[in-house]
């Protein structure tokens, strides 16, 4: 279909066990994303419409190099529409 875009994408990080003394160890984890998109082009102007979907699985993990890691886990799942009105 033209102007149709999907973009699926895997993010993957292994254990982390060789931490620094004062760090926790995280373990591994493994997320899915998707995200697409429609674009409709018209003179001088195009409308992008945009639908999202991070951590799909909805899996409790924690991101080794965050702050707060110890603290809170990152997001869960989410979805995301936007709409981009662009002028060229």
């Amino acid at each position: 279909m033209r102007g149709f875009s999907f973009r699926p994408e895997v993010v993957v990080a292994s254990a982390r066990e060789d931490v620094h003394p004062g760090e926790t160890r995280t373990p591994g984890y493994a997320t899915v994303e998707m995200n697409a998109s429609y674009t409709l082009a018209r003179t001088h102007l195009m409308h992008v419409f945009s639908l999202g979907v991070v951590n799909a699985g909805d899996r409790l993990y924690r991101n080794h190099l965050s702050f707060i890691k110890d603290l809170a886990p990152e997001m869960g799942r989410a979805v995301r529409f936007s709409y981009s009105l662009r002028f060229f």
